[in-house]
């Protein structure tokens, strides 16, 4: 998803890294994700942007943006 992707791009890590073990491949992440989990955000990130990756990985797609909406 390309909140998920947002995040790893501010935070330059994947998914869950140092949260839980062992969530290093794929199918693992995906599962947390699919389960509700979300990965943890720097608190120093400007407000704007921890928004719109907290809208973009919304668990119910219609409260997502559009990518005109994300532009």
């Amino acid at each position: 998803s390309y909140g998920i992707l947002m995040s790893e791009l501010v935070t330059l890590q994947q998914p869950f890294t140092g949260q839980l073990d062992a969530f290093n491949t794929f199918f693992k992440i995906r599962r947390a994700i699919t389960a509700g989990l979300r990965p943890t955000l720097p608190p120093t990130l400007p407000p704007l942007l921890r928004s719109l990756i907290e809208r973009c990985w919304d668990g119910e797609p219609a409260n997502r943006p559009s990518f005109a909406d994300v532009h």
